[in-house]
């Protein structure tokens, strides 16, 4: 490194210098039922803005309850809405840096003069990442956290199963979806949709990967955000 410096200790090693780069704090919100009443029942959303492509994390709004990040929708100009089935808190991140708060604190510039550090903004704090195994449907794979600390995860990857009647226009789909518990999460490969469908079924209710495969969750920690 030819700028800036290295703090290191038994648990984190962060550099800053030009190549440092970090997710910002952007904010959160909790989702309400959609209006429509073919989705009231079991979808839910939220508008936020984001300067860059969003990056999400999800919990329940309540201990015990089931989330399933099901899409997020690009309106142009930083404008987003996600879709989630259940009741969530999200928290948005982005890798750009907000504008600078308050009147005291820690800069640090690089080499270029760019501000690649400012102790007011609040960042991602990873707490974990945890692989879940393969799942059969209707298996469930808990992970504890061994904090009391609020966590917040990311599914990277979402498996999808669905079994379909053609002649009689049914299916029952299941789908990766995670409980938060008060120490942690659950992932459960869960029944979404159980009975009689029609021509409205769009590519975003079948897209995932195989439930053969394990799954990782990237969990950080929102304590106080």
């Amino acid at each position: 490194m030819s700028y800036g410096f290295v703090i290191k200790n038994e648990v984190t090693a962060r550099a800053f210098d030009e190549g440092y780069s970090a997710l910002y704090f952007v904010g959160s919100g909790y989702t309400t039922r959609m209006s429509d009443a073919k989705y009231r029942q079991y979808m839910t959303y939220v508008d936020f803005y984001c300067p860059t492509k969003p990056i999400l994390f999800y919990r329940s709004q309540e201990d015990g309850a089931v989330t399933i990040p099901h899409y997020v929708y690009d309106y142009g100009g930083g404008r987003y809405r996600a879709f989630v089935m259940g009741d969530a808190e999200v928290f948005c991140f982005s890798s750009q840096q907000p504008q600078t708060r308050g009147d005291y604190g820690v800069q640090i510039f690089g080499g270029n003069g760019n501000l690649v550090f400012d102790s007011n903004n609040r960042t991602l704090k990873p707490y974990a990442m945890v692989t879940f195994p393969a799942l059969n449907p209707d298996e469930a794979s808990a992970w504890n956290s061994g904090t009391s600390r609020k966590l917040a995860y990311a599914l990277l990857g979402n498996a999808v199963i669905g079994y379909f009647d053609f002649g009689r226009k049914t299916m029952n789909m299941y789908r990766s979806a995670v409980r938060t518990n008060s120490n942690g999460f659950e992932l459960q490969l869960r029944s979404v949709f159980n009975g009689s469908y029609d021509n409205s079924i769009s590519y975003r209710d079948l897209a995932g990967q195989s439930n053969k495969d394990p799954i990782q969750m990237m969990v950080i920690d929102v304590s106080g955000f």
